[in-house]
Parts: structure tokens; C-alpha cells; sequence
């Protein structure tokens, strides 16, 4: 199964890790390529389901995402965590992770990028219902869109200033 995932040729893989899936023994590695190929073709029904047989834990899905953070290939980082997120939606060390994606984004000037981040990060909280790290994201997004420099988007960093800032961000000497 392995060998056709690195082969692009991943119905082949997922028919084979299927397969394995059934026999006996310890098979949380295969459980992991399946719900990366699963999530990669877009069918979440299915890596949700293996999720809620409880075949791997968070741990093993934070890092699957570690292992890419490490990395430095943050996307595939985030749909782990992402995913890591579905089993256990407070899981706080999620949430830090990914405004550390952002962070890395920042230090490599790649204003565009960090903004993406924190975006996602606001929008998956709302789909969660969820608002951790809400107003560290929302002040973070404000400072990037202001780094872009045009107009629109210094208009919208104020707006997130604002916000960050009645969700209660306080800021300290590193934010000036």
C-alpha cells in the first residue's frame, strides 16, 4: 500500500490498506494512510468513520502533524491537525501549533501566507464553535493584513485590531 501512495497511485493503496485494514494485529500505521489518503481525496465520511472506530488516537494524529510542522511543509501539517481537531475540538496544543504556522510564516515575511493562516484558523473555530486563541488570531491577522500595505487591507487590519481587542487581547512591548 506504501509503495502506491509514493506512486501517486493511491486507489491501488487504498484498496490494499483496506485489506490489511481487516487482518488481525496492531495496524494504527495503516489506519494513518488511510485517513491521509481519504482526507487527500476529499472523502471525509470515511476518515471521519475511521476515526470514530477509535483505531488511532489524537496523539498519533498530532504527530502525523508534528512530523510535517517539523518539516516546514505547514499545509500538510495544518490537514493533520485539522483532522486531529474532529476527535478532540478544545485540544489546546492544536490551536498552538497552528498560530506557530503562523508565526513561521511572519518570520519569513510571507504576509500573504500568515494571513491565510490565521483566517483558516477563524473559520474552522467557527465551524467548531469553538474560540481558542480567537483574539491572539484575529490581532495576528490585523498585523499581517496591515504588512500588505494597500489600502483595503489596512482598513481590514483595523477591523480585526478591533476585534482582537473586545475579545479581549491585551496588548504588551512586543505587539508595539
Amino acid at each position: 500500500g506504501q509503495a502506491y501512495c509514493w506512486l501517486g497511485e493511491n486507489e491501488k493503496a487504498q484498496i490494499i490498506l483496506e485489506e490489511a485494514l481487516q487482518k488481525p494485529g496492531e495496524n494504527h500505521l495503516i489506519v494513518l494512510q488511510l485517513i491521509a489518503l481519504y482526507h487527500k481525496s476529499g472523502n471525509s465520511s470515511a476518515w471521519q468513520a475511521l476515526l470514530d472506530r477509535r483505531l488511532v488516537s489524537v496523539n498519533d494524529l498530532m504527530e502525523s502533524g508534528d512530523s510535517f510542522f517539523y518539516q516546514e511543509n505547514y499545509s500538510a501539517a495544518l490537514d493533520w491537525y485539522r483532522i486531529a481537531l474532529f476527535s478532540e475540538p478544545s485540544l489546546k496544543l492544536v490551536w498552538e501549533r497552528w498560530q506557530s504556522i503562523g508565526l513561521k510564516y511572519e518570520n519569513k515575511k510571507d504576509w500573504q501566507q500568515a494571513s491565510a493562516v490565521y483566517q483558516a484558523a477563524l473559520e474552522y473555530q467557527e465551524q467548531l464553535g469553538l474560540a481558542p486563541f480567537r483574539a491572539s488570531f484575529l490581532f495576528r491577522l490585523g498585523v499581517n493584513l496591515e504588512r500588505l500595505g494597500d489600502s483595503a487591507n489596512k482598513d481590514a487590519a483595523g477591523h480585526y485590531y478591533d476585534q482582537a481587542i473586545a475579545d479581549g487581547y491585551f496588548l504588551d512591548e512586543t505587539d508595539l
